[in-house]
């Protein structure tokens, strides 16, 4: 029976994550809303390519937004307690997740007013897709490198083989410092 290796697949998956999933099932949460807004970009941008015209590109767009702003309020909503742990385990430098899920949803409110503007030339319009596509992957990234790190520091060695609990500051975006 194919169900319980599924369900010991997971929660290894999780324990990867948070350390001990059943301590802490927000970290591993938060990783999954910030992997889902960075695949919903991505799958965004893959479809830029095949909209006819700026209609198309609206309704693309629309969709989009439906889908990922729910996801980013998510993000809003999780990340004051996400960036809450980061300082209790020492890292009040990289409490940061707050202010990458604001860029995210102002990324998100840029998007919604430069998105589908140009009416006859598609280029534009696909390209703006792209730029906003890159942002929040970006920024989801960013998110999810957290998530890693909370993990690894909790001893579970984060989700992407970072050990020790220490991320490389290149892989991540820029918020002010946290206080």
């Amino acid at each position: 029976m194919r169900r319980p290796v599924v369900t010991a697949a997971l929660a290894a998956a999780l324990a990867a994550c948070t350390g001990e999933p059943m301590r802490d099932p927000g970290i591993a949460a938060f990783r999954e809303n910030a992997v889902a807004i960075g695949d919903a970009a991505a799958a965004y941008h893959s479809g830029a390519a095949t909209m006819a015209d700026a209609d198309a590109c609206a309704s693309a767009r629309a969709a989009y937004d439906a889908d990922v702003r729910p996801m980013v309020e998510r993000a809003r909503e999780m990340a004051v307690a996400m960036d809450a742990h980061m300082a209790e385990m020492g890292r009040a430098g990289h409490a940061d997740m707050a202010c990458a899920a604001q860029a995210m949803m102002d990324e998100l409110d840029r998007h919604a007013g430069a998105a589908c503007a140009s009416q006859g030339d598609m280029a534009p319009n696909v390209a703006e897709v792209g730029a906003h596509a890159g942002a929040m992957s970006g920024w989801a990234e960013h998110e999810r490198a957290r998530c890693d790190e909370l993990g690894a520091m909790m001893g579970g060695g984060g989700m992407g083989g970072m050990g020790g609990g220490m991320m490389d500051p290149g892989t991540t975006r820029s918020c002010p410092a946290a206080p």
